[in-house]
């Protein structure tokens, strides 16, 4: 496995968690004002479980250390995603 390869693995970890933090963030905003809140649940839910075990077993068939990389970029998209959200809420506070 050279560099190109494990930096690939990292931005794909890394846009797959932001994709299931964005989703995530978009299914709790919608809770409040859903006729159904419990269809966005599973929704989001199903989309977001399909997504995370897509990504792993794609990364299983490179190797071990390729799930290793590519949870690297995971973990730093939950970071950057806890980071907006709670900046978000401080401005949402403030205007209030």
């Amino acid at each position: 496995m050279n560099a190109l390869e494990l930096i690939t693995i990292f931005f794909v970890g890394l846009v797959g968690g932001l994709l299931f933090f964005g989703c995530l963030r978009w299914a709790v905003s919608q809770f409040k004002s859903a006729q159904y809140p419990i269809a966005i649940y599973v929704a989001s839910l199903l989309i977001r479980f399909l997504l995370v075990f897509g990504l792993v077993i794609w990364a299983l068939q490179i190797s071990v250390i390729a799930v290793l990389i590519g949870l690297c970029g995971f973990t730093v998209a939950r970071v950057y995603a806890t980071r907006v959200s709670l900046r978000s809420e401080s401005i949402e506070g403030i205007s209030q």
